[in-house]
């Protein structure tokens, strides 16, 4: 990659995650490493055929370092190819099918990307993304399920290769992957990690997450997501079983409970709202979980009571960035602080910088910067956003900043106040969308609720509420707004809000994408 690196040098004699593999082959020959149906795959299987798709990706000439993308639903098969990969040398590449072609082409042609595997269902779009490319652009495509559209099988691809360890395994400090950022707002930016980071943020969540040896979680974020890390990677490192579902739905994560009794699950707001709003979440028995996770977005406090109520103490929840700096709230914790989000996980610090980036001590405000462990390598091509994403203290120890607005209380707890991106300044006077969204989710009608910042003519920037209606209520945009401004300070006084006869535009760890609402906001003024 290019650009300076964030993180130390890690120290000799670490292991990778792919070595993890081989190690629960031999240390849980009969225990089952991934469940998808009734397709069941134990360790040792599952490492000599990670072992093959590595051989099979070294044979056809790719070299360490380089990158390999991919494209599919959760199933087997995907990590057989994304842990193969990993064991390859080459740099794991997922990519977000929600997205646009033309996106997905950038992402291809600013990662250099050698091979694409395709998962089956997904050989239109790949019609489509070769159509919006150069071709010496595209990488050769290899098909999960047949040839066609001018590709290769996969096992064509696999003919032949060994299911023993490949010559050559890649080390501690070579690069793992790349993840591309979720696009809320601007370009997506290549996020790299490398091995010893990536096992690092295995440990952490393990420790975090209370994720053991037997542990069977359920993996209901997509493959591409750092969020499937979160709990694919400690269940991984400590030989646990893996429940794949291809898509979501409550009513079949329900019915994996009864069938499965999981320990672990990590699910976005949107889901858990889904699980626990339907009719049988009160008929399910939730005591199988020592973990029910959320995080991506942050999750009502009504909802959370809802959730603690109906399984018990069993909800975590996490505030963290792809680059890998996070918090975490256990179920004792969040009792009496509902609107934390804990404190820093295992090997993670993080402080508060005021709009002069001056260190502010606790209790205050200000934007999070942050280290840890599994800190990302840096930006991939990106060595202008990697020496600007950096702040240094008086001592001139090197963090990262998030982006984010927190508020940290006197015992380190942190509570997020929202994006400083989406920070508006009104009239002057800093106005933050998380506390107009709490006045407006305690609304009986409104199921959900976001607040974006739109252009002023006397004010610079104005807050506009969205909001989505409960089944079966009515709901009048003056009156709501009305009532919500009764109940907010003068400076942060809603100018609008719009009822939604749909969710909000989101992307796949839940987080509402506010610049698509703003143009559907200003496109209608127009």
């Amino acid at each position: 990659m290019s650009g300076s690196h964030i993180t130390a040098e890690p120290l000799l004699g670490a292991l990778t995650l792919s070595d993890s593999i081989s190690t629960n082959a031999r240390a849980h020959p009969s225990s089952p490493a991934l469940i998808s149906n009734d397709q069941v795959v134990d360790w040792p299987t599952l490492n000599a055929e990670v072992s093959r798709v590595a051989n099979a990706i070294q044979r056809y000439g790719i070299k360490p370092g380089e990158r390999v993308a991919f494209l599919s639903h959760n199933s087997i098969w995907v990590y057989l190819v994304l842990y193969g990969i990993m064991r390859s040398g080459a740099v794991v590449n997922g990519l977000n099918a929600m997205l646009h072609p033309m996106s997905l082409g950038r992402m291809l042609e600013d990662s250099n990307s050698k091979l694409l595997f395709v998962g089956t269902g997904f050989e239109d779009l790949v019609s489509t993304i070769k159509e919006a490319l150069k071709p010496e652009s595209m990488p050769t495509i290899v098909y999960e399920s047949s040839a066609g559209h001018s590709g290769q099988a996969f096992t064509e691809f696999l003919a032949g290769a060994s299911d023993e360890l490949p010559p050559e395994l890649p080390t501690h400090s070579d690069v793992c992957n790349v993840i591309y950022s979720s696009g809320t707002t601007g370009i997506p930016k290549g996020i790299v990690h490398t091995h010893i980071a990536r096992l690092w943020f295995a440990a952490q969540m393990a420790v975090g997450l209370r994720v053991y040896p037997g542990a069977k979680s359920i993996i209901a974020i997509p493959p591409y997501s750092n969020g499937m890390c979160l709990m694919k990677y400690p269940t991984l490192l400590v030989g646990g079983t893996s429940i794949l579902m291809r898509t979501f739905s409550a009513e079949a994560f329900l019915q994996l409970i009864r069938e499965h009794q999981p320990t672990h699950a990590f699910l976005v707001p949107t889901q858990l709202q889904a699980i626990f709003e339907h009719p049988e979440a009160r008929n399910t028995d939730f005591s199988c979980f020592n973990c029910l996770l959320s995080a991506g977005a942050p999750l009502a406090e009504a909802m959370k009571s809802k959730i603690m109520k109906i399984a018990g103490p069993r909800l975590f929840e996490l505030w963290g960035f792809t680059e890998s700096v996070c918090t975490i709230i256990s179920p004792e914790e969040m009792v009496n602080r509902m609107g934390s989000v804990g404190r820093p996980m295992l090997g993670c610090e993080i402080r508060l910088i005021d709009e002069n980036d001056e260190h502010v001590p606790a209790p205050g405000t200000g934007e999070i910067v942050g280290r840890s462990l599994s800190l990302m390598d840096g930006y991939l091509n990106r060595a202008d956003v990697n020496s600007e994403i950096l702040w240094k203290d008086k001592n001139g120890v090197l963090y990262i900043r998030t982006g984010d607005i927190g508020e940290l209380d006197d015992e380190g707890y942190l509570y997020i106040r929202g994006r400083k991106k989406d920070m508006m300044i009104s009239g002057g006077v800093n106005v933050y969308p998380t506390d107009l969204e709490t006045v407006l989710i305690e609304n009986s009608d409104i199921k959900d609720a976001t607040v974006v910042a739109v252009p002023h003519e006397k004010w610079g920037e104005t807050p506009v509420g969205f909001v989505v209606a409960r089944e079966g209520a009515l709901i009048n945009p003056e009156e709501l707004c009305t009532w919500a401004n009764e109940r907010l300070g003068k400076f942060q006084r809603l100018s609008a809000v719009v009822v939604r006869s749909s969710d909000f535009p989101r992307n796949a760890m839940g987080k509402v994408m506010k610049n698509q609402l703003v143009a559907e906001y200003v496109s209608g003024i127009d």
